[in-house]
Formats: C-alpha cells, structure tokens, sequence
C-alpha cells in the first residue's frame, strides 16, 4: 500500500501522464526524476515501470498526446466551405489549445518548458515518430493553403513556405501570452486567425 492509502495498483497511465506533464512542463526533462514523479502520486518507481519502460517513455507519450490531441481538435474544427474561413478556424484552435483553453488542452499547454525544449531529450527514433504527426498537421494546412490558391482567395505563393510560415506564427504562444492583460485568449486567437489570412489572401 501506497503512502496516503493509496493502492500502487491503483495508478493508471492517464494519472501518471497528467502529473509528469505538470512536472515536464514546470521542471525540464532533466529535472523531472521517476523518484520525482513516484512522490507526487503517492507510489514508488517499480509502479510507474509497470506502466511506462523508462522516463524517456513517459515523455514520449506525453508529447505524443499532445500532438494528436491538438491535431484531432483542430481537424473537428475546420468546417467552413472558403479556404480562408477554415484556416481561420485552424489557427484559432490551434491557439485556444496551445492556452489550455479547450476542454482537455490544459493538460497539454505547456508552461516554462515547451514542445521543442522537450523533445530534445527524446531517442531519434521516438522524435522520427512525433514528426509524423507534425507532418500530419502541415499537410492540413498545406491543404487549406492549396485550395485558397486554387480558388482564388490566396495569391499563387509556395505552398510549403506559406505552411511553414503559419504554423511558426502560432506555435508556443504561450511562450509570451500573460493572462489578465488587455487581450484574453480567445481576442488573441481571433487576432492571429485574422492575420492568418490577411497573409495570403489574394490582393488583385
């Protein structure tokens, strides 16, 4: 039996991703230790093991999370007809998410520690897997961009620069977003929606 009461058995992969993503986010890779992390659920290291291989693993799953869960959300959001409307609604949730402001993305959103701090901790292998789903997620907006091009509501650019561009621009806001100051989250994910667009539409 665990400190507090606890069942060891008890712990599931959903409690020990939601404590080490706090902790990874908060603390670092390297500083997030399994000794860490067993204290913090009330368990010892042999349980987190049963769950999770090593440390390296955990992280994984973490990121890996993330990355389909944002992808996921930002795929049920695109529902508009004008290629213009659904980059608006992707890069709206892709911020809203990135703030922890759709249900379920606080456990994602990141806190001093981001993605690419993170994942650089990880085997080439398990970071060859996150890129497939990042991959995944230019490919939407390559896709988006294309059909604005082909439409006529963007002017004719490089797909894949214009992609590369809009998925810099709103990834880790979080990075400089304060919370309490004169934009909210959704006003900010509105905004660079907006400039979004006004990137690529078309000016003939």
């Amino acid at each position: 039996m665990a400190r507090g009461g606890r069942s060891e058995a008890a712990v599931t992969r959903e409690r020990i991703l939601a404590e080490a993503a706090q902790l990874f986010r908060e603390r670092g890779y390297e500083k997030t230790s399994v000794k860490l992390l067993g204290e913090r659920l009330g368990v010892t290291a042999p349980a987190l093991y049963y769950h999770f291989p090593s440390k390296e693993d955990i992280l994984f799953a973490y990121l890996e999370s993330g990355l389909a869960s944002v992808l996921e959300r930002t795929e049920e959001a695109i529902t508009a007809e004008r290629a213009s409307d659904r980059l608006r609604q992707l890069v709206r949730t892709y911020v809203l998410f990135d703030l922890g402001e759709l249900p379920g993305s606080r456990d994602y959103a990141a806190g001093v520690f981001g993605y690419f701090q993170l994942v650089e901790a990880l085997p080439p292998e398990q970071r060859r897997q996150l890129d497939k789903l990042q991959r995944a997620y230019l490919d939407l907006i390559r896709s988006i961009v294309r059909d604005g091009i082909d439409g006529g509501e963007f002017d004719p650019i490089d797909v894949t620069v214009a992609s590369f561009a809009i998925s810099g621009m709103v990834m880790d806001t979080f990075h400089w977003f304060r919370a309490g100051r004169r934009l909210g989250p959704a006003a900010v994910a509105d905004l660079f929606a907006e400039l979004a667009v006004r990137m690529l539409e078309s000016r003939a």
